[in-house]
């Protein structure tokens, strides 16, 4: 039927209603779309570019423990067969999607340390190549001693020289006595006083003079062969051999001038080969300085270079490891950019969903101050109409309320979804920092313990600085089980799901305590109900949580009191109680004992009960603790008997 004036008004009023309702659906669900979508498209960017930071850094790291290795390889002493190659072109690639454009301003900085790294890398590869190829030729030489041999051959045929000067003249001295007991007394007289004469002549003193030198020049020689420091080099040659040769010259030139050495025994040309063969073709005697200028080749210049190269090889494997350190340290440096960039982007999804709420809730009140509004002059208009306008009118009314109801449900929805989005954005940043933290400490951890092992394994037992060896090792061993615990907090729990009796796993569990924590006085009390069913659930997650509190329990106690450990069934849940008569829990610390990190213990890591805790949730069950100051803890662990069957279940 026809509406009079009033009524078509207050038609098109409802329908103003309703149309601003769904606008103001749209927008609110558009703008709440449009900013999820923002934000997970620039997490999924975010994500792409860690993944690839982080393997590019894992090729990196891997790339630069070969360069090292190779480098170590080409400055082998026995010079065995190494890597002649340095990887360059994986270098290249590796470093060609470090640069790759991404939000960070700080990596250019890193990108630029990253390729200078690299490339100092390859400078100390192509060092080492060379070395390896000047070393060759002394190390050659030093194994098969040809320059050495040369020098002893030298120094043999003097000592045979002057052993065969020496055996003519013992026959010389045999002849005059064979001639003196063969002769009359006055002939006999005179022989006798040659003899002597001759015996008392300077010249034989020389002779012993002489062979004790050869003597002292062969020791010299063997010990400038096996010289091992350079500023000991100079003192061999300048102050031992090239006195000892000059003595040994003016020593056979005094035999020479007696007429006791003829023009080829022990002559100046056989010294003087022993001295090329000792400082080399060419060498120089600089009487000024006091001093002898090497020449080339000889003993002395093989044993210089030999220890100068075995000085510059030190400093290589020093700055390649120097080096490869750099790049190493690199890599937690790119991973924290990248991280701080997640937590960026984080805290801006929180502010933009905080906006779009306010904005909603600014949407909701205009949307309801304007039903309010338009209520009103339906109201008014309909005071005016007919009777049919008057229930038009309240079927109208409702509608509102239901419009503005579904709003405010809408509201607390999003409301809600905010709060959960922001609790799993925390979470999980806690457990990417837990799982980073572990990883890099792990490695320097390893690197302590295993440099400990070899300091311990060279010093003598009970010997200097064993002790601090030992404290070392412990405290490493310490940060293994720190770092351990942030891995098991970081990772997803994996139940593997099967029976399990509970009671032989507690009694287990009481028998090994006494190993794990001093029991002291205590007393254990079980209180086991017999027709207990077996759970279904992970055996050694069950055995970490019942551990650990059982553990906690017996440290609270202090070595006296009582342990109580019960099991109950109420409905289709078992209950385990661990109960202690310690000193109980502080409320301000038990609203924080499942809290990740947080401890009371000195040594502990806080991650205990928070373990514990997302093992028993995972399970599909639950710990509560009741405690008072004085009155000793119970914690009580509720499990379902049979089994959780949810999505971490394997």
């Amino acid at each position: 039927m026809n509406l009079p004036r009033p009524g078509r008004r207050v038609t098109l009023l409802v329908w103003l209603v309703v149309a601003l309702g769904l606008v103001a659906g749209i927008v609110s669900n558009g703008l709440i779309g449009m900013t999820l979508f923002e934000l997970n498209r620039e997490q999924l960017r975010l994500m792409e570019q860690e993944s690839r930071l982080e393997q590019a850094s894992q090729r990196l790291r891997r790339l630069g423990q070969e360069a090292q290795s190779g480098i170590r390889g080409l400055l082998q002493l026995d010079l065995a067969p190494a890597t002649p190659d340095f990887p360059a072109d994986e270098f290249a690639r590796t470093l060609a999607e470090f640069r790759q454009p991404a939000p960070i301003p700080e990596k250019t900085a890193l990108v630029g340390e990253t390729e200078a790294a690299a490339g100092r890398l390859q400078e100390l590869w192509q060092q080492a190549a060379n070395w390896r190829g000047k070393y060759a030729g002394v190390y050659e030489d030093h194994q098969q001693k040809r320059t050495l041999n040369r020098v002893r051959d030298n120094l043999h045929q003097l000592r045979a020289a002057l052993e065969t000067f020496e055996g003519h003249q013992r026959l010389q001295e045999a002849q005059q006595f064979r001639r003196w007991r063969r002769s009359g007394d006055a002939e006999a007289a005179t022989l006798a006083t040659a003899i002597l004469a001759e015996q008392s002549r300077p010249w034989t003193r020389v002779l012993n003079e002489v062979k004790t030198e050869l003597v002292d020049l062969s020791r010299l020689v063997e010990m400038l062969a096996g010289e091992s420091q350079l500023d000991q080099l100079a003192d061999l040659r300048d102050n031992q051999l090239k006195p000892g040769l000059e003595r040994l010259e003016g020593q056979l030139a005094v035999l020479r001038s007696a007429g006791q050495l003829g023009a080829r025994e022990l002559s100046p040309a056989a010294i003087e080969s022993l001295k090329t063969a000792l400082f080399g073709t060419g060498y120089a005697i600089l009487k000024e300085y006091q001093t002898v200028r090497p020449g080339t080749g000889g003993l002395f210049q093989l044993a210089h270079n030999r220890l100068v190269l075995l000085r510059e090889r030190e400093a290589l494997q020093a700055a390649a490891l120097e080096t490869y350190q750099r790049l190493e340290a690199i890599h937690p440096q790119m991973t924290a950019l990248t991280r701080e960039r997640g937590r960026e982007v984080a805290e801006e999804a929180e502010r933009s969903l905080l906006q779009s709420s306010r904005n909603l809730l600014l949407l909701s009140l205009l949307t309801l101050g304007g039903f309010l509004g338009l209520g009103v002059l339906i109201t008014r208009m309909a005071r005016q109409s007919y009777a049919q306008l008057d229930a038009l009118n309240h079927s109208l009314e409702e509608k509102v309320a239901e419009r503005t109801a579904l709003l405010e449900a809408k509201n607390q929805e999003l409301i809600r979804t905010q709060e959960e989005l922001v609790r799993q954005e925390q979470l999980a940043a806690v457990g990417s920092l837990a799982a980073g933290v572990a990883h890099e400490i792990n490695n320097p951890a390893a690197i302590i313990r295993g440099n400990g092992e070899v300091l311990r394994r060279r010093l003598a037992v009970g010997g200097a600085g064993a002790e601090e060896i030992g404290e070392i090792l412990k405290q490493t061993e310490r940060i293994s089980r720190i770092t351990q615990g942030l891995l098991v907090f970081a990772r997803e729990q994996a139940l593997q799901q099967k029976e399990v009796p509970l009671h032989p796993l507690l009694d287990d569990i009481l028998a090994q305590a006494p190993h794990q924590t001093p029991i002291g006085r205590v007393e254990v009390v079980r209180r086991f109900r017999e027709d207990l069913p077996a759970l279904t659930g992970d055996r050694e997650k069950l055995r970490q949580v019942f551990t650990n509190l059982v553990l906690n329990a017996l440290q609270a106690m202090d070595g006296a009191g009582t342990l109580t450990v019960a099991t109950r069934l109420r409905g289709d849940m078992v209950e385990v109680g661990v109960a202690d008569t310690g000193p109980g829990i502080p409320p301000e610390v038990k609203a924080k004992i499942f809290n990740p990190f947080f401890t009371t213990k000195r040594s502990g890591t806080g991650l205990g009960l928070s373990v514990s805790y997302g093992i028993v949730q995972a399970l599909g069950g639950s710990i509560e603790v009741e405690s008072a100051r004085g009155g000793g803890s119970v914690f009580t662990v509720r499990l379902p008997v049979g089994g959780n069957r949810g999505e971490h279940q394997e």
